[in-house]
This record gives C-alpha cells, sequence and structure tokens, in this order.
C-alpha cells in the first residue's frame, strides 16, 4: 500500500484489536512469507557480490578504489546483514500483532539491535575516516538509532514479561532504561534549526525522509513505554514496595537472531 513519508511499517500499527477491521500484517502470512524470501535472497547476492569486487576493481575499476564506499567489501557485507534485518522486522512485527510471548518478541528485537550495532562497527572500524565521512549520513543514523529503537522495545517486552512473573520493582526498572535509551536516541536526531536551514537542500537529496519516519516511531514508542512506565511504578509504589534495581544492576536480554540467507548460486558461472 502507498504511504506517505510519516510510515513506519513496523510500529504504525497497534497490537491486534478484535472489535476492529484495520488491515494486519498476519492477514496474508503468504505474503510476508514471500517478501521474506526476497529479502533472504537479497541478502545472498550482497553477499556474493562483495567476494567480486577486489577482482572488479583490480581489473576495471582501479579509479574507484579507495574513493567511493561501494568498492569495499565491508559495505557490501553491512548491506546484506541490513536485508535479514528487514526480514526479522517482520517476525517481530507479526509476533507483537499475534501477541506472541513477550520473552519471544524481547528476544527478537535484541536480536535486531545488535546486528544494526555490528553493521555500525563494521564500518566504521574497516573504513578511513574519509570514506566513512561520504556514506550518506542518514544511513549512519538509520543505523545508530534504529539500534537504538530496537533494544528500547526487548527491554520494554522484558519488562512485560517481568510482570507476568511478578517482578514489579525490576519491570519498572526496565521500563525505565528503555526510556533512558529513547532519551538517549532523540539527542542523535540533527538539530531542528540546521534543518530547516538546509530544508530545501536535503528534500533534494532525498534526505529527511528516513530521519522524519524514525523519529516518528521513537516518539511512538516512547509515548507507549511512559504509559506502561507510569502504570507499573504506581502499582509497584503503592501495593508491591519492591526495590527497584539501578540500570547498572539489570541484566542484558538474550538476542535471537533467526534469519539466515542461503548461499548464492550464479547460474551465468555454469556457461
Amino acid at each position: 500500500k502507498n504511504k506517505n513519508i510519516d510510515y513506519d511499517p513496523i510500529f504504525d500499527y497497534d497490537p491486534i484489536d478484535l472489535n476492529k477491521q484495520q488491515p494486519q500484517i498476519y492477514d496474508d502470512k503468504d505474503r510476508v512469507k514471500e517478501i521474506s524470501q526476497y529479502l533472504k535472497l537479497s541478502s545472498s547476492i550482497w553477499k556474493y557480490v562483495s567476494t567480486l569486487f577486489p577482482v572488479l576493481i583490480t581489473e576495471n575499476g582501479k579509479n574507484a578504489y579507495d574513493v567511493i564506499p561501494e568498492s569495499f567489501e565491508c559495505v557490501l557485507s553491512c548491506l546484506s546483514i541490513i536485508s535479514l534485518i528487514n526480514a526479522q522486522e517482520f517476525m517481530i512485527q507479526l509476533a507483537v500483532q499475534t501477541n506472541k510471548s513477550p520473552s519471544l518478541t524481547a528476544k527478537l528485537s535484541s536480536g535486531v539491535s545488535q546486528k544494526l550495532k555490528q553493521c555500525q562497527k563494521l564500518l566504521n572500524t574497516n573504513l578511513s575516516q574519509q570514506i566513512y565521512s561520504s556514506i550518506k549520513k542518514d544511513f549512519i543514523l538509520y543505523l545508530k538509532i534504529r539500534s537504538d529503537l530496537y533494544q528500547s522495545i526487548a527491554f520494554k517486552y522484558n519488562a512485560k514479561l517481568l510482570k507476568q512473573n511478578e517482578k514489579h520493582g525490576q519491570c519498572v526498572a526496565y521500563y525505565q532504561s528503555a526510556i533512558n535509551i529513547l532519551n538517549h536516541a532523540i539527542n542523535k536526531f540533527p538539530n531542528d534549526n540546521n534543518n530547516k536551514n538546509n530544508k530545501n537542500k536535503q528534500q533534494q537529496q532525498g534526505g529527511t525522509s528516513s530521519i522524519i519516519v524514525m523519529k516518528k516511531s521513537i516518539n511512538k514508542q516512547m509515548q507507549s513505554v511512559k504509559t506502561l512506565f507510569n502504570a507499573a511504578q504506581s502499582e509497584n509504589n503503592s501495593v508491591y514496595f519492591e526495590v527497584v534495581p539501578k540500570s547498572d544492576q539489570l541484566e542484558s536480554i538474550d538476542a535471537k537472531f533467526v534469519m539466515k540467507a542461503d548461499q548464492y548460486v550464479n547460474v551465468f558461472e555454469k556457461l
């Protein structure tokens, strides 16, 4: 479906409401499966192409070597990982909309967050500062902010699990940590005044849509987490009186990343 640039397909639908007829992603599971297969195929192609670049650059692209980001294997490997990340995002949306265990949603979200951090580290450690700076800033922000977003989602659903297990003090602490992470993500967005000054230039470059979508996603999550935090904190203060641990005392959430790409077979090699 065509949506405007404010639309985020992962977070713009609330969990299932049986009283509404709003379309949900699980209404067409075959289509979701098909898209996921395309994303995994895309990942395998990116990975295969990354193995070709040393040959292509040596023979035909010497002038491009060490000049454009696309000439580096780590950039293509990053794109391969992102395709798998996008496929797992569908799994997370399905888990949320079909009311799967909060533990599963937390682990899948933590897995996405870690993979996004891995992409950021892959580029930062393998590219020179000059080449790294030449990559579109919106893309680097996507990796950083989206990682924070999914980490906060992992904390939110872990808090829901703790509430189910009647660990109310820890529940409050994980909600608070999710809020802290979202505040950290908000600080990474470009300054609004600078955006206004460069608005026309950015629009011409197509550089604002991903930032707008991520900002909306962060704000929606912040509203959701704050509502849950306030309710959990009020209940704990008035009923359970459990000690709320500090953020550095919380256990990390197990990361689960299940998407894998099959090895790409280049049929033209057999010709």
